[in-house]
């Protein structure tokens, strides 16, 4: 009864409930979802070993009825799930075309302001109307309740009596730019040339045409939506079917399980007075089992429990000879292997106790040693930092003593050593500027080359322009074959609907081609402005550069020889202070040294209270532990 309650609650939730879901929603992924759930109910109703087969043959023949019949009529309805998209294509290709319009309009510089104003009437309306009939299609389409056509055709009747008015007015004059053919393809006529048309003819022209298709369109759609809905009704015919028989089945298991509930009580009864039987023998050839399963008396038995609950382990277990199985004989033998292990326990917690002892008291005189050291430390870095400012002082002392009786020397020997070589870095210098000359010369000669390059660049670009040109002619001749073949398509009828959906396809690839060519063109004439820009921009620097040599070649001279008179200077002056600097650097070295010591020393004696800490804790442990043992009795205490 409960596997039969778990199987018709998965066919609920995993199917009666998804096929609600999928035809209100349409989604074909759920049809997948449905049909694993019903070959998993099958296979666990058919590997049901105890399901008598009175009630396995229905369940299974309702489950084939599911898979063979239902799933067959949903996936078929499945198929019709959205007959919308050519009326989406369509709307799309209306909007592009009214979109182009009113391009059209901006780009007519010459029109007059009416005639403006009445095309923006003219495509907004038209906008607003395609707006309102996409709405009122979506509406239609996804309503659950069947509504009415007249709710569609309202909109569309609007928007083509629009398309006409769009018809009936006039050219603004904006022309494409084609260049006259000789041949061009068609399908069933030639025109020895074609001329450049007004821009807002093939919108004008197209609009119309796409109206009646969309009419077409939504008579299919509406055929389409309607076998939709029978498919769903003859799938709930299906559902409620599947309840019914469900119900049916679980009347039927019902009756089963009461009449196994029955025959259960029956077995119950003849069980309890089995067990009756058995537990009046118990009483009476019990209590000689439990002697032999204690080993002894049973009062005895918890008496030595008791004893070795309270630490006893000294106690001595009397057992019979040979006996190894009783329970008495493994307290026994438990006895025994606790008190080897307590007194393991026990030695070694007095090793323990010495070992702490002695780390206890080498870490006092450790620490003791390390405090002396300390004092030690200190007072030398004390002598050696007011050694190091004796130092400084009779340093500072020296050097004023020397420096009246060697100054002259000095000088003298420090104004020949500079000016010669000052001498040789103004010959170097010299020699670098005539170099940087050359150098400018170079860059000049090279400005120049840049220079025509770019000329050059700009005459490139021009050849740009006309492959722009004959890009715009094939975008046009290709519109034109796209519209030959649009009418071929409109004159084959219904078979040419499709070709007639490529046709519209390569039109509005062709405008694509012929904007990007356009913005091209704008980007290469940009490009034109800014080589004629950077033309102008190279000439000045070229006059700049020759004015800059003579400026940098003068004022370098300059710089070098301040430059170097400084560097040599400073040179002097950086030999005279490097013994003090030198005797200063040792002394502060050395005392960097000795505070380094002393907190070297710091640090030890911290690491030394720590170990010190850490015996104290464990002599505590030590103490806590060997209580703990002494509970315990032993066979030697």
């Amino acid at each position: 009864m409960e596997f039969f309650g778990q199987q018709k609650d998965k066919i609920f939730t995993q199917v009666s409930q998804p096929i609600l879901n999928y035809l209100l929603t349409g989604e074909a992924t759920i049809l997948g979802k449905v049909e694993q759930a019903v070959k998993q109910i099958k296979t666990e109703v058919e590997g049901r070993a105890n399901l008598s087969a009175s009630l396995q043959a229905p369940f299974i023949g309702l489950l084939d009825q599911l898979q063979q019949t239902t799933l067959v009529k949903l996936a078929a309805a499945g198929k019709l799930a959205d007959p919308q998209v050519l009326l989406i294509n369509n709307e799309q290709q209306l909007s592009q075309h009214l979109q182009k319009l009113l391009s059209y309009v901006k780009e007519a510089k010459t029109a007059t302001l009416l005639e403006k104003q009445l095309y923006l009437k003219s495509v907004g309306d038209s906008q607003a109307a395609l707006i309102t009939l996409a709405r009122a299609r979506q509406s239609f389409f996804s309503s659950r309740k069947q509504m009415s056509s007249d709710n569609i055709n309202r909109p569309l009747q609007e928007l083509i009596a629009l398309a006409g008015e769009l018809s009936g007015l006039p050219l603004l004059g904006v022309m494409k730019q084609e260049p006259a053919t000789d041949d061009v393809l068609s399908f069933g006529e030639k025109e020895a040339t074609q001329q450049p048309e007004d821009k807002a003819i093939e919108p004008i022209r197209e609009i119309p045409s796409l109206l009646q298709h969309y009419s077409k369109d939504m008579e299919l759609a509406l055929k389409v939506a309607q076998a939709k809905v029978t498919g769903q009704e003859a799938v709930n015919q299906q559902i409620s079917s599947l309840q019914q028989q469900l119900l049916k089945l679980e009347a039927e298991l019902t009756r089963d399980y009461l009449r196994y509930e029955h025959l259960t009580l029956m077995l119950m009864g003849a069980c309890a007075l089995l067990i009756t039987s058995a537990v009046l023998f118990c009483i009476f050839g019990g209590t000689r089992m439990l002697r032999r399963i204690l080993g002894g008396e049973p009062e005895y038995a918890v008496k030595i429990a008791h004893a070795i609950a309270a630490y006893n382990l000294n106690i001595n277990i009397e057992t019979r000879a040979g006996d190894e199985t009783s329970l008495l004989a493994a307290m026994k033998t438990m006895q025994a292997s606790l008190a080897l292990i307590i007194g393991n326990v026990n030695n070694n917690v007095y090793k323990l106790e010495r070992a702490a002892a002695r780390l206890t008291q080498t870490a006092g005189l450790v620490v003791e040693n390390n405090l002396h050291q300390q004092e030690v430390s200190y007072s030398m870095a004390a002598a050696v930092e007011e050694m190091s400012s004796t130092v400084v002082e009779i340093t500072s002392t020296m050097e004023e003593l020397s420096a009246s009786s060697t100054q002259i020397a000095d000088h003298s020997t420090s104004v020949v050593a500079i000016a010669n070589h000052a001498l040789e870095n103004s010959k170097k210098g010299s020699d670098s500027m005539q170099q940087l000359l050359t150098r400018m010369g170079d860059i000049r000669t090279g400005n120049q080359n840049s220079l025509r390059e770019i000329v050059e660049l700009g005459a490139k670009s021009k050849e740009i322009s006309k492959v722009m040109e004959i890009i715009n002619a094939i975008a046009d001749q290709t519109k034109l074959i796209a519209f030959n073949a649009a009418l071929e398509a409109a004159g084959a009828g219904e078979s040419g609907r499709r070709f007639g959906v490529v046709a519209a396809e390569i039109r509005r690839l062709a405008d694509s081609v012929t904007d990007s060519t356009n913005e091209i063109e704008n980007k290469i004439q940009e490009i034109q402005d800014s080589i004629s820009r950077l033309v102008i921009t190279s000439e000045k620097g070229a006059s700049t550069i020759d004015a800059g040599m003579a400026a940098s070649a003068e004022t370098a001279r300059h710089l070098d020889d301040l430059v170097d008179a400084a560097g040599q200077t400073s040179s002097a002056a950086q030999q005279i202070s490097l013994s003090t600097q030198q005797q200063k650097t040792a002394s502060s070295q050395v005392v960097s040294a000795l505070r380094e010591i002393v907190t070297a020393s710091a640090h030890t004696a911290q690491s030394i209270r720590s170990i010190t800490e850490i015996g104290n804790e464990m002599n505590a442990m030590s103490l806590e532990l060997s209580k703990l043992v002494k509970q315990f009795k032993l066979a030697d205490t």
